[in-house]
């Protein structure tokens, strides 16, 4: 009996590489909140550009507003952080457009 490895495919078979990050998103997530110290749901709202139920960050200024737009402060307080410099450069270079030239709507997808 043969065991399959994690991929699904049969062990002696060679694997193919790939060019997918299946857990990026983890990683960015991870950075930005220990970074900034946000909470969760405010991290996977952030976007490069301002929009309703999305909170912005601004990549020329540095300040992350993490209130989302649209949305009423409550008792748990979200104001605007600033930026360090090691996770704005990280920032700007995911903001960047890809291959096909679109422009990701949020940090952590």
């Amino acid at each position: 009996m043969q065991r399959r490895k994690y991929d699904g495919g049969v062990s002696g078979t060679p694997q193919e590489p790939t060019k997918k990050y299946p857990l990026r998103h983890i990683a960015r997530f991870v950075l930005i909140g220990l970074y900034t110290g946000t909470r969760a749901a405010a991290l996977a709202s952030a976007s490069p550009q301002r929009g309703e139920g999305k909170s912005y960050i601004d990549l020329e200024r540095g300040i992350y507003y993490r209130l989302a737009g649209g949305r009423r402060a409550s008792s748990k307080r979200q104001p605007p952080v600033p930026l360090p410099p090691g996770l704005l450069t990280h920032l700007r270079r995911w903001a960047q457009s890809d291959e096909d030239g679109n422009i990701p709507e949020h940090f952590v997808m």
